[in-house]
């Protein structure tokens, strides 16, 4: 994400009957559990998630968000953008994972001189160096893309099949490779993308491919745990960002794992990414 999106907030409201969906209780087949999360070489549609993809710029259609939006939002849009290239400017990408309550209050309050570096750095937020970011900020445009503005089963599969596995499989290569930058930035945009919709999670058909679906999920722990033993600065992680980071995967963590028990329990999926109290 380029500046222009970067202090957006990163948790998107889901519509209010998301909840009200009707979960599909899993039916699996039958084949052996080869769960451990290594690669597997089995179709997995169409990966073009490459990590040299760079995406600094707004595209066509946030420009058009942006010029539907009332002139004092897109004020205090401006105002976030200047803001986030001045705490930019040393070098980093921001990621806000939080409603960036400073900018609510300048829109009710009509003074986009409210939106300051220090309210923005309060909100919880991620600080990365370029690799991480040239890793992260495209893939989580992509996965939001796909998503749309609801979850269906054709939805789920599509997110699975043509991004979140493939994406996992090149953290793994990362990993195996001890890139760990290279490995942080797509699993990054995994997680925060998840950690703001997981209906793929609820509603998809991958789940009958056993083997591929607990691999992908004992995959997210065990890359989280070699990622979260290494340093900030062997991470590419900026400021004081790592106590956020263990905030959102706590959070993410015990969304993923209540749904996984409660549609998956016949798999015994039990994630764990290495937190520490």
């Amino acid at each position: 994400a380029g500046p222009a999106r970067a202090a957006m907030s990163l948790r998107r409201k889901r519509e209010d009957d998301l909840d009200d969906d009707p979960r599909h209780k899993a039916t699996a087949k039958d084949d052996d559990d080869d769960d451990d999360g290594s690669e597997d070489d089995s179709d997995s549609g169409d990966d073009d998630d490459s990590l040299s993809e760079d995406d600094d710029s707004l595209s066509e259609d946030d420009e058009d968000d942006l010029e539907d939006e009332p002139p004092l939002v897109r004020a205090v849009q401006a105002k976030i953008d200047e803001v986030t290239r001045e705490i930019m400017a040393d070098g980093g990408t921001l990621f806000m994972l939080g409603d960036v309550a400073c900018a609510d209050l300048a829109v009710r309050e009509k003074n986009p001189s409210l939106v300051t570096a220090k309210a923005l750095l309060e909100v919880p937020h991620l600080l990365v160096d370029k690799v991480v970011a040239k890793g992260c900020g495209p893939l989580l445009k992509r996965l939001r893309t796909c998503s749309g503005d609801f979850g269906n089963t054709s939805t789920g599969n599509a997110l699975l099949l043509g991004h979140l596995i493939p994406g996992m499989k090149r953290v793994q290569a990362a990993i195996k490779s001890s890139k760990w930058q290279e490995a942080l930035g797509p699993l990054l945009a995994m997680s925060m993308f998840t950690y703001e919709d997981d209906y793929h999670i609820n509603d998809n058909e991958v789940h009958m491919e056993t083997t591929k679906f607990k691999g992908y999920f004992n995959g997210y722990s065990k890359a989280w745990k070699a990622l979260l033993a290494r340093s900030d600065e062997e991470l590419g992680l900026l400021g004081s960002c790592r106590p956020h980071l263990i905030d959102m995967l706590t959070s993410l963590q015990g969304e993923m794992q209540s749904s996984l028990d409660e549609l998956y329990d016949h798999m015994s999926i039990k994630l764990d990414f290495g937190l520490k109290p």
